[in-house]
């Protein structure tokens, strides 16, 4: 029923090009990194045929950045951003492969390194979820929380909220994304 005896192995190459530089004295660092790949017989699923196919060939290129402050010795702030521009043959944009993700992550260690708090913000603009999609999902913007504390040199609690908001939404057409979740643990 999903097998497709015809299928043929994916071929692909790849490059990137990048850099990272700190300055004064390592409080910012700077980093920027070019990148592509281009893959013949891309293997896919189809929910139209409820098989798998090869696509006759798929590229992306795009460009990812980010820029680390170390604010001050206890507080590290960290704000990335990629873009890529990924697509068939047929100029079809790629499904789920946002054309822009942007997070900013903030980070303060205090105590003695004994507490961490961390804050960390992810959006994902637009995207098409499948491959026969006609219209995008919506971009989506996250939130999630997280602090750990060491109690002694081999135990540490931790507690964990993802999506702290509860934003509704869509990666994957026909399947749910979870809401606010907690975790916790020794």
């Amino acid at each position: 029923y999903y097998g497709n005896p015809n299928l043929k192995a994916e071929y692909g190459k790849g490059w990137d090009l990048g850099f990272s530089q700190a300055f004064n004295d390592g409080k910012l660092s700077l980093s920027s990194v070019l990148f592509g790949y281009d893959i013949e017989d891309k293997i896919n699923y189809s929910y139209l045929t409820s098989s798998y196919a090869n696509e006759e060939r798929y590229k992306s290129e795009g460009l990812e950045t980010s820029a680390r402050f170390q604010v001050s010795p206890d507080l590290s702030l960290t704000a990335a951003h990629t873009y890529s521009n990924a697509h068939y043959a047929d100029g079809r944009e790629a499904e789920r492969v946002p054309r822009n993700v942007y997070s900013l992550n903030a980070n303060w260690r205090g105590f003695e390194d004994k507490l961490s708090l961390n804050a960390r913000f992810y959006h994902a603009s637009s995207q098409y979820s499948l491959r026969s999609s006609m219209v995008k999902q919506s971009g989506y913007t996250t939130a999630n929380f997280a602090t750990q504390y060491q109690l002694n040199d081999s135990t540490e609690v931790w507690i964990r909220v993802d999506n702290a908001f509860d934003e509704d939404y869509i990666e994957i057409e026909g399947y749910l994304t979870p809401g606010r979740a907690s975790y916790t643990g020794l």
